[in-house]
């Protein structure tokens, strides 16, 4: 038997995961090369940023499917 609500749930985060991720990402871009912090850019919010935001994209829907996975 299929667990359709299961199945649904585990796509929502997996969709909300990914998309949360690629919006940190490109803010963490944005803040970097643009004037949205401070003049010039701030590298030092910016880059970090982007890459907890690159690392969530990528690792947590493979986590998520891990643990809804029975």
């Amino acid at each position: 038997m299929v667990d359709e609500a299961g199945d649904k749930r585990s796509f929502r985060l997996f969709a909300l995961f990914r998309i949360s991720g690629a919006l940190l990402f490109i803010a963490g871009v944005a803040i970097t090369f643009s004037d949205l912090v401070q003049l010039n850019g701030a590298p030092l919010i910016g880059i970090p940023l982007a890459c907890l935001g690159l690392a969530e994209a990528l690792s947590a829907p493979r986590l998520v499917r891990r643990l809804t996975r029975s």
